[in-house]
């Protein structure tokens, strides 16, 4: 849970444009921002982001893998949308084929139109956006953050995105959204926070789209690690992994140095990257599907040590 402690923020010696902030946004929920225009909402989305500190008060629990879409996507230099988030990948972690793999995955899923060699100055404002969106998913976030995400995009991308939202919130991410357009689908909506003077209220609501575990059946893969001398962090608050009830599965290793993890396929090359990051060792990849709760190795399997 991300919990904003007394904020205020203001420019210089301009205004207040938030005071006295208090709010709680919590894990596998989808909190929507509304407010007038002008009213700050804006602010306040880069505050939690953490693109932009506090004057007064603290944000507390914000996630190392947080990202974030701006209503206004900046583009300077030359530089092509294919490298440009090539480059991010790279910055995120990534080796150079997962950084390629996945940037082709994301090009495809939001099908964006025009040269992925070409500037990216030179896409449309709807597929730059779409750019914009891309980059924030090179790493599955456990904070996404988006303000008026939706803007000039097409219908496809409206149902993209609406899917991303949701992925995102039933794997555990906390999902933060301005949207004046009324696309954000309130079934998923879990909060409503309004920004007026200054001030932030929230509402309760009870979203009526299920939970994770009625989702349909999607492939997975099995990540086996290896822990080594340099390894650091845990993995039960990465996005998307479970991590098997040794209970339920007689497959778990038996040496003390081996994880297991089930990670869904689109999220795997951002994983396996991010373990070689933290100095782990690949020791086994395999691909599982998931059946009525149970889970059965498919057919192709690999090993590797890296």
């Amino acid at each position: 849970m991300v919990r904003l402690d007394g904020v205020g923020k203001r420019f210089g010696k301009g205004p207040w444009v938030l005071s006295g902030v208090t709010l709680s946004l919590r894990a596998g929920e989808v909190t929507a921002v509304r407010g007038a225009n002008g009213a700050g909402k804006s602010t306040l989305l880069r505050v939690v982001a953490g693109i932009s500190p506090p004057t007064t008060g603290r944000v507390l629990h914000r996630p190392s893998v947080a990202a974030y879409v701006p209503e206004q996507f900046p583009v300077q230099g030359g530089m092509s949308g294919r490298a440009y988030l090539r480059h991010m990948a790279r910055v995120r972690g990534m080796d150079a084929a997962g950084a390629t793999r996945r940037v082709q995955r994301l090009w495809e899923r939001f099908a964006v139109q025009g040269d992925p060699d070409g500037p990216l100055r030179a896409l449309s404002k709807g597929n730059r956006q779409k750019v914009a969106l891309a980059q924030a998913l090179l790493v599955p976030p456990r904070l996404l953050v988006l303000d008026e995400p939706w803007s000039g995009l097409d219908a496809a991308a409206h149902d993209v995105l609406a899917e991303v939202i949701d992925e995102t919130r039933q794997d555990g991410g906390i999902v933060v959204v301005t949207d004046h357009t009324d696309s954000l689908d309130p079934s998923v909506v879990g909060a409503v926070a309004r920004v007026a003077g200054g001030r932030v209220t929230v509402e309760e609501v009870s979203p009526t789209a299920p939970p994770a575990r009625h989702r349909a059946a999607a492939p997975v893969v099995h990540v086996r690690l290896r822990r080594t001398a340099k390894a650091v962090g845990a993995w039960e608050n990465w996005p998307g992994v479970v991590i098997p009830d040794e209970r339920a599965d007689t497959a778990r290793p038996t040496e003390p140095d081996l994880v297991d993890l089930r990670v869904a396929r689109e999220n795997t090359d951002a994983l396996l990257a991010e373990a070689l990051r933290r100095g782990w060792s690949v020791h086994e990849v395999s691909e599982v599907a998931e059946v009525s709760g149970a889970t059965e190795v498919a057919a192709n399997h690999s090993r590797t040590e890296r």
